[in-house]
């Protein structure tokens, strides 16, 4: 169960270091422009140095001291404002550049790293001290254009967010162009992991370029409202290549809203100074194509279990007492502290199942009890918690509800998968079976992570249990409505292509909430693979109830493929229902993308539902999603059920 997450505020903090709004594959390749004094070709082979690209089996390189420094006001894990400082220093290494068709990549690392950050650049980065310093030494790559612009960064998926976005943002400052060429000014159109701007250049002196950007003003792509700032930068570059660099953005960032009037403050530095030349034969065994783009997708939630500071017991008697009184903020701290309780006490697996034994009532203390079993993840907890969910004898509910629960237990055990399996394919009890399929999707895709191999046979047997259980769909289903919902939906939470023949199938069946249950369960999938289904399946349904769900599947999939499919719902549909799924969606991809709040704004012109007026315009006012939330919902079943 993924509970101590990074509020949206920190998650533009990381991408302020690096690129929190960054789509992938976005990358613009436009042509420069030139001043009409200036209108001369660029270094056909100029790297991010400035200097003819070396040989790519070479092993020199050049070092550079970096001094990296950030800091933030934000309402960061949704406290009050607070400021975050951290600054890296440590030594960038630049080796051999690695020649292609458009230009080179050149792979980097950061050696002798030191990370200094204040209580609060603790709690909300997910890295770790000490540690990071070994993980900031780890190589990373970023792609030159022959004029010297990066258009691409990739690195070590591996690497906390944070590590990432440092490198990253370190990347993109290195980009200038130094024309040769007597020309005193010049512009041109570059790109960081933010999106596109006009960066100004002028010659300062024989040598020295400086450039100038701004950001969110004037007129630059919509896509970059997530900042409002002014940049500045500083190139110096003599026969060894780039000598020093002073790079410089400061201005206000969007947080937790789409409005420029709530954005918060931030400065980021950098700075770089060569130090001399190399031995870079490490950057030999760089493969670009083995690493991940960089993006705001990329960014996980954090997850840290602290020692608890009091014994279970009395934990216990609290959540008696107080958990039917606790507003949300009061019931997330005692869950939290509940969970860490049961994770270091010998018997609090045990202690909790009794209790969930005795006391079957539904309420805010079942629900904890539930939560903080599930959350602690060690094995006892798991056997324990497998226990309870086969026991007859127990609650159907409380069965149900750790079942749900067990979805976001995020590193399962395979005992705790196969005991799963054994509840799904039990025939007994069909209800608890099909919320046990639905979880075991979940959890095949949790265990493929760490455990491909053994999980492999467990999504082969839930794909072959589940295609009698879906039938086709032109035939008279026995099997009830709710179970059919809940194995596509335990087929959708796998994300495995292979269980796209099945769920594909389900999209054309008598039922509209089936449909609409395999609509939603192709959310994890490709999008370029089901982009083409789903827009198919969108233009003849007639059901509202399924169109909302193909809305919410294109939401978790993203607007590359699906952005015109929900931008047609959110204008054209005739259903509130669908209408506002759409909105949502167009918000949740403002998040990431605040471009997109335009889309909102003109559909709120057109739009003649109060009620969907009245959405948009919350949309547009707060913008407040965040966008991870959506993504590890989990649906359980039943045809009035909702992600």
């Amino acid at each position: 169960m993924k509970r101590w997450q990074i509020a949206t505020a920190a998650l533009v903090v990381t991408g302020v270091l690096g690129a929190v709004w960054y789509w992938q594959n976005a990358a613009a390749r436009t042509e420069v422009t030139v001043d009409a004094a200036a209108k001369v070709p660029h270094p056909a082979a100029a790297t991010a140095a400035g200097k003819a690209q070396p040989d790519a089996q070479g092993t020199g390189g050049d070092a550079y001291a970096l001094d990296y420094s950030f800091e933030m006001t934000a309402p960061f894990a949704n406290a009050a404002d607070q400021t975050l400082h951290l600054h890296v220093t440590g030594t960038l290494e630049l080796g051999a550049a690695q020649p292609d068709a458009d230009g080179a990549w050149q792979p980097a690392r950061l050696v002798a790293g030191h990370v200094e950050q204040d209580a609060v650049a603790a709690r909300v980065l997910d890295w770790s001290l000490p540690g990071v310093e070994a993980e900031l030494a780890r190589p990373f790559a970023f792609h030159l254009q022959k004029d010297g612009r990066v258009d691409a960064v990739r690195c070590d998926p591996t690497l906390a967010f944070a590590t990432r976005s440092t490198l990253a943002g370190a990347a993109w400052a290195i980009q200038h162009v130094h024309p040769a060429t007597a020309a005193a000014t010049w512009q041109l159109e570059e790109r960081d992991a933010n999106g596109t701007y006009q960066a100004k250049y002028r010659q300062a002196a024989a040598g020295v370029v400086e450039k100038t950007w701004q950001i969110g003003q004037n007129g630059d792509d919509p896509a970059r409202l997530a900042q409002v700032s002014n940049g500045s930068a500083r190139y110096a570059v003599n026969a060894h290549g780039l000598e020093t660099m002073t790079w410089a953005l400061s201005g206000t960032a969007a947080t937790g809203s789409l409005d420029p009037a709530k954005y918060k403050p931030f400065a980021l530095k950098i700075g770089l100074t060569r130090t001399g030349a190399v031995d870079a034969a490490w950057a030999a065994t760089i493969r670009p194509e083995a690493l991940q783009p960089f993006t705001s997708a990329s960014a996980k939630v954090r997850q840290r279990l602290e020692a608890p500071t009091r014994p279970l017991d009395t934990v216990l008697a609290d959540v008696a007492q107080k958990a039917e009184h606790l507003d949300p903020s009061g019931h997330v701290t005692l869950r939290d502290e509940l969970t860490r309780a049961v994770r270091q006490d010998a018997d609090g697996p045990a202690k909790l199942a009794a209790q969930l034994r005795q006391d079957a009532a539904p309420g805010e203390a079942r629900r904890l009890a539930v939560e903080a079993l599930i959350g602690a993840r060690t094995e006892p907890a798991q056997e324990m918690a497998a226990q309870l969910m086969a026991d007859e004898t127990l609650a159907q509910p409380v069965r149900q509800e750790l079942l749900a629960a067990a979805a976001f237990m995020s590193s399962p055990t395979v005992a705790f998968v196969t005991s799963l399996e054994k509840l799904a394919y039990n025939p007994r009890a069909s209800t608890v079976s099909a919320d046990a399929a639905t979880t075991l999707g979940a959890a095949v895709a949790f265990l493929a992570e760490k455990n491909p191999q053994a999980a492999r046979p467990v999504l082969e047997r839930l794909i072959a249990n589940a295609g009698p259980v879906l039938g086709r769909p032109t035939a008279k289903h026995a099997q009830p409505l709710a179970v059919r919902m809940a194995w596509l939906a335990g087929l959708g939470n796998t994300g495995d292509a292979a269980t796209l023949s099945l769920i594909l199938q389900a999209l054309g069946d008598k039922d509209e909430f089936v449909r609409g249950a395999a609509a939603l369960a192709l959310r994890r999938q490709d999008p370029a693979a089901v982009a083409t289904p789903l827009i198919d399946r969108m233009a003849i349904e007639t059901s509202a109830h399924t169109r909302a769900r193909l809305v919410d599947a294109a939401r978790f999939l993203g607007p590359d493929k699906l952005g015109e499919l929900v931008e047609k719902a959110l204008r054209y549909d005739r259903s509130e229902h669908v209408r506002l799924a759409a909105a949502y969606a167009m918000t949740v991809w403002s998040t990431a993308a605040p471009g997109l709040r335009k889309t909102l704004v003109d559909a709120l012109k057109h739009e003649k539902s109060p009620k969907v007026a009245a959405a948009l315009q919350h949309d547009i006012n707060q913008g407040q999603v965040d966008p991870g939330v959506a993504v590890k919902s989990v649906h359980m079943g039943g045809a009035g059920a909702t992600p």
